[in-house]
């Protein structure tokens, strides 16, 4: 989402998209050269069996937001770059749906040898890669010099602190050991 005029939606891995006129097909052209935090491509297939775990999860693993996206019928990849989603029903918040954070992009491949991947692993394409994590206390990013995006991340890394008492977590913003409350989830190691 455009921090400064939201709900407009702008594209991260997608570059450009297109809704059909009947709405029952969004078609996402994929940004070119990104890439997973072990140095391999972020192409279609990644994300359509990312989005297909989501509608249609394997046996024994949980999708919080499969009714979300129930009018999913197929995802196509006519190509590398181009993700194409059918649906069985017009959906007025699906644009939104796409764009939200929560939707994890795996590595197909990492999810061909190990169907539970995600479960104790992070495989990411975004600006920062996993570092560290000390359960109770905190875990790490550091910046991702592959981002596809050249010019950011602004910052080498950060630290996230887990502060579970409210007036904790005031206290280390107004002591500036904080700069910002952030709600996340954590890795399950």
């Amino acid at each position: 989402f455009d921090p400064d005029n939201y709900p407009k939606v702008v594209g991260d891995l997608a570059e450009s998209w297109t809704v059909s006129p009947d709405n029952l097909t969004y078609t996402f052209k994929l940004r070119d050269g990104v890439r997973f935090h072990d140095g391999s491509s972020l192409s279609s297939r990644d994300v359509k069996v990312s989005y297909e775990r989501i509608v249609k999860p394997p046996e024994g693993v949980v999708s919080a937001r499969k009714q979300s996206y129930g009018a999913i019928d197929a995802i196509e990849t006519p190509d590398a770059r181009t993700v194409v989603f059918k649906l069985k029903y017009v959906s007025p918040a699906m644009l939104a749906l796409f764009a939200s954070p929560w939707n994890y992009i795996y590595s197909a491949a990492a999810l061909d040898k190990d169907p539970r991947f995600p479960e104790k692993n992070i495989l990411g394409s975004g600006p920062f890669t996993f570092a560290e994590y000390v359960p109770g206390s905190h875990w790490v990013g550091k910046r991702f010099d592959d981002y596809f995006d050249k010019d950011k991340p602004y910052l080498d890394g950060f630290r996230a602190l887990f502060i579970r008492e409210t007036a904790t977590q005031e206290a280390a913003i107004r002591g500036e050991r904080a700069h910002i409350e952030w709600t996340c989830s954590r890795p399950s190691m």
